[in-house]
């Protein structure tokens, strides 16, 4: 809901923010999130929220949307 999504992904702290979504056609089967978060004046990330569908598990597709994120910050 806009409840539970809008103050985790659109309003919050951590500008900008990298969420990645995977799908298989047009069925979103993961999704993988880092929040901008500096360090002492260090660009830094913190993972936050990541699900995979119970069904695609054990496919790579934690492993691709990691490494769609790590191109998303370089």
């Amino acid at each position: 809901s806009d409840a539970f999504f809008d103050p985790k992904y659109l309003s919050n702290i951590y500008d900008p923010l990298v969420l990645v979504v995977a799908y298989d056609d047009e069925e979103s089967i993961g999704a993988d999130a880092l929040w901008r978060n500096d360090v002492e004046g260090q660009k830094s990330y913190q993972s936050a929220d990541t699900c995979v569908l119970e069904s695609y598990r054990g496919r790579g597709v934690f492993t691709k949307m990691v490494k769609a994120k790590l191109s998303a910050i370089q």
